[in-house]
């Protein structure tokens, strides 16, 4: 796990499942132009993320949890993770973003029938990334 910022009683739970350092540090600077308060946690690799999902899961419900999911992930693969995720009933509540560099339409229509609440190619240009982000604020 990478760090968390202040928590607020009211604030989101951001879940980052990314694998790339700069990719993470980018959603990292994103995220802090969000205007509503957040809980962010970064994870490298979909096993760790799956795994503290499942603590979380167990301690209660997450419908004020954003997973903002890599696609093409070493080791459990996004859409792996995301089925993982989608045929439990206690993740019901997850909204789940996937955030990518991929553009094809077969992963957007997969991501689709996995559960996922949205599919987005990561901009290359940086204000068109860093808005990318901050309109996930909208989806919880």
């Amino acid at each position: 796990m990478i760090a968390m910022t202040d928590v607020k009683v009211d604030s989101l739970d951001v879940i980052v499942v990314e694998n790339s350092p700069h990719d993470t540090r980018l959603i990292r600077e994103g995220f802090e132009l969000w205007s509503r308060p957040y809980r962010l946690s970064c994870y490298l690799d979909g096993e760790r993320a799956l795994s503290e999902l499942m603590q979380r899961a167990s301690l209660g419900p997450l419908n004020r949890t954003l997973l903002v999911l890599d696609w093409n992930l070493p080791g459990l693969h996004g859409s792996k993770l995301l089925r993982q995720l989608r045929a439990d009933p206690r993740f019901d509540p997850l909204c789940v973003v996937v955030f990518t560099s991929s553009s094809s339409e077969l992963d957007r229509d997969l991501a689709k029938k996995l559960g996922a609440n949205r599919f987005v190619t990561k901009a290359v240009n940086l204000d068109d990334f860093f808005h990318a982000l901050v309109s996930l604020q909208e989806l919880v």
